[in-house]
């Protein structure tokens, strides 16, 4: 899918060592305009196999607590670029 027809939506997306799923995960999101990934210190390659999957993918990095405050730290700490979001 081209970016023009992408949607204006920003997936956020919660990782931990997800590297076997993470690449099969960001392209079912290739209709969305933002796609964050909020990694929780991954000890596998997470990180690099999503920044391979998807060029402007946006990466972060923040200490899991549990989700509602995973979550949170998203919402309020990477800039979300669109009102409508899905996690």
């Amino acid at each position: 899918m081209s970016e023009s027809t992408r949607y204006p939506i920003t997936a956020i997306i919660l990782t931990y060592n997800e590297a076997e799923n993470i690449s099969s995960c960001i392209k079912t999101l290739d209709w969305v305009d933002d796609v964050v990934i909020l990694d929780s210190n991954s000890s596998d390659n997470t990180v690099e196999i999503a920044r391979e999957a998807r060029s402007d993918v946006r990466i972060f990095s923040n200490a899991f607590e549990d989700f509602g405050q995973q979550r949170n730290w998203a919402l309020d700490n990477t800039n979300p670029k669109h009102e409508w979001i899905v996690i």
